[in-house]
């Protein structure tokens, strides 16, 4: 989430400033992060219900919000960076997975589901309030906002770190494996 504000935020700017993009073509290219959610969130649901190993379902689009973020800040084709925020707008599809992996561990009582899907907005909500101010401070410490871009797209590479240590499903025939949907 961080990465789509810092984006959001300072992307327009980043393109004016260094590649004489105006605003009235920068905003409607910006809105290519929107554009591809409401056709793409039935995919997320059909995600949700084939992809049983939930690391795949962190891992990929971490790696790609990084990938995309390093790609956006050095592009300055209005059709390369269309595609490139829709590429990025559309990995926010599994999000709605993001919201039921609490309910998914093994054991897991209630009152703790209530307690991690707080820290996980929580923690989401932090992130999108520290995008922009991370980029805003990176770019004043070195009067570039595009290596202020950069840090955070790289940053946000600590979701690959987390994707990677998420716990992998048991075995069915194992005590406390998700339930089969058949």
């Amino acid at each position: 989430s961080a990465t789509w504000t810092g984006v959001v935020t300072f992307l327009p700017t980043l393109l004016l400033e260094q590649h004489g993009m105006a605003l009235t073509v920068s905003g409607p290219i910006l809105g290519c992060l929107y554009y591809i959610l409401i056709p793409a969130s039935p995919l997320g649901g059909w995600l949700s219900k084939n992809v049983t190993n939930r690391r795949y379902l962190l891992l990929v689009p971490a790696i790609c919000n990084v990938v995309f973020g390093i790609a956006i800040t050095f592009t300055s084709s209005p059709w390369g960076l269309m595609l490139l925020l829709t590429g990025m707008g559309s990995i926010w599809i599994v999000s709605s997975v993001l919201e039921v992996l609490p309910f998914e561990f093994p054991g897991i009582q209630p009152r703790e589901v209530a307690v991690i899907a707080s820290l996980l907005r929580l923690l989401m909500g932090v992130g999108f309030a520290t995008g922009p101010m991370l980029v805003g401070w990176v770019a004043t410490q070195t009067a570039s906002l595009q290596t202020g871009l950069l840090v955070l797209a790289l940053f946000t590479g600590t979701g690959v770190i987390t994707a990677w240590f998420y716990p992998s499903p048991k075995p069915p025939d194992q005590e406390g494996a998700m339930p089969s949907s058949r």
